[in-house]
């Protein structure tokens, strides 16, 4: 792997551990964000549903008492006459447009029902109770043909001029699908869920029957919908993940704010998705962003490395290979002070040591080469001068061996022939 692939894999770990921590910290505060905004938001939306139920209740009781004050009313009531009673209900009620209205003479009989339920027993009760002289605004909970049906009704007795019950009325309104849009205006992103005995049973959004999820796989929490049910709305503070990682943020809120008399909660769960998104784009962009600056910095570095490191290193070494050649007047380029120009400084310090030592040897080699043959010369001629001499005396130590000049004993002999293979091994 050479230095500048090296250089970039170091650069680019840098970057790589600093773009996790870029979006760690992103990420982290985005989630703060999203929980502060979710915060705000599902606070606000718990004031709007409570202010818009304080509003129902209200309007609920004005109008209950506005029908039973009138004097055509208690009159038609007193003399217990259901059409009269009827065709008043029948009018006021097409401008207020109520779920059910029940009205019951002194003795409890009823004179108009504008919905017959299978099930009156809580209906009954509260009816007595106005009969008694109570004025109640209570949920009723009723079930009509197997689905259990809550109700926010209100009862008044019916009161003559001179104070004497002549009847009871309730009217009421059904907790369903258009009551809970209504509480919302119909807005996006915004999910209530009216539940009872552990269950959903009426929602803001069709498309789902299942009796804990209200929407996104998000179930209610029993413990928060138990502390709703005793009249205080509950704020859940953390995020709630939904399908696809969208969070949400969820509250509970109950249908009565008095303790005791909710036993039915709503639950509001608003949706983060803008939010969502938006994070999911900043991390995309900041990703993005940070990849194309990585990629023209990783250029920007390995030109840089290859003008000021690898092109002067290359050159060092094709140099180095002339060199070995025994071409040493080669030099490479300083053009800079840093550690490669000092590398090629003392590289060209290097090759001048190692040429003036070639020299130096060139130069010993010749004179070693003149001396020899100054040696061979002279031995030739030594030689030369030696070889006529060594012939006598090979030649005359024979004879006299031989005994031409005179007898001679063996040592005498033995003498002579070693003087002759000197003289031989001089000659040779």
């Amino acid at each position: 792997m050479s230095l500048a692939v090296k250089l970039n894999v170091l650069v680019l770990l840098v970057l790589a551990l600093f773009l996790i921590g870029v979006v760690f910290l992103l990420m982290h505060n985005t989630q703060e964000l999203t929980e502060k905004i979710g915060g705000e938001k599902i606070s606000e939306e718990v004031n709007i549903i409570q202010s818009r139920l304080a509003e129902i209740d209200r309007e609920l009781q004005a109008r209950t008492n506005s029908i039973v004050t009138s004097v055509a009313f208690f009159q038609a009531v007193g003399k217990r006459s259901v059409q009269e009673t009827s065709e008043i209900i029948t009018t006021a009620n097409a401008s207020l447009g109520l779920d059910d209205i029940t009205v019951v003479d002194g003795d409890g009989r009823r004179l108009v029902d504008t919905q017959i339920d299978t099930d009156t027993l809580q209906e009954d009760i509260l009816l007595y109770l106005a009969l008694s002289g109570a004025v109640t605004t209570t949920l009723l909970v009723e079930d009509n043909a197997g689905v259990t049906e809550v109700s926010i009704a209100s009862a008044a007795p019916v009161v003559s001029e001179t104070g004497n019950i002549l009847g009871a009325m309730q009217m009421s309104r059904h907790i369903d699908e258009g009551f809970l849009t209504s509480l919302i205006f119909g807005r996006k992103g915004i999910y209530l869920g009216l539940i009872y005995d552990e269950r959903i049973i009426a929602r803001s959004s069709l498309g789902l029957d299942t009796p804990r999820v209200l929407r996104s796989g998000i179930a209610f929490d029993a413990a928060a919908v138990g502390t709703a049910a005793s009249g205080q709305s509950v704020i859940v503070d953390a995020l709630i993940k939904g399908e696809g990682g969208v969070p949400h943020m969820v509250a509970y809120v109950p249908v009565l704010s008095e303790p005791g008399l909710s036993p039915a909660v709503i639950m509001i769960l608003v949706e983060l998705e803008e939010i969502y998104l938006f994070q999911n784009s900043t991390l995309l962009n900041t990703i993005l962003v940070f990849a194309a600056l990585t990629a023209f910095a990783l250029a920007a570095i390995y030109l840089n490395i290859y003008q000021t490191m690898i092109r002067p290193l290359n050159k060092l070494r094709t140099i180095a290979h002339t060199m070995t050649s025994g071409q040493y007047d080669e030099r490479a380029p300083v053009r800079t002070n840093d550690e490669v120009g000092q590398l090629a400084g003392a590289f060209n310090e290097m090759a001048i040591a190692i040429e003036q030592r070639e020299v130096s040897l060139q130069m010993a080699r010749e004179q070693a080469e003149r001396a020899d043959q100054v040696k061979s010369m002279f031995l030739a001629s030594v030689s030369h001068e030696l070889r006529t001499p060594l012939n006598a005396i090979i030649n005359l130590t024979k004879f006299v061996g031989l005994g031409m000049y005179g007898p001679v004993n063996a040592e005498q002999v033995d003498i002579l022939r070693k003087v002759e293979a000197r003289s031989k091994h001089l000659l040779n």
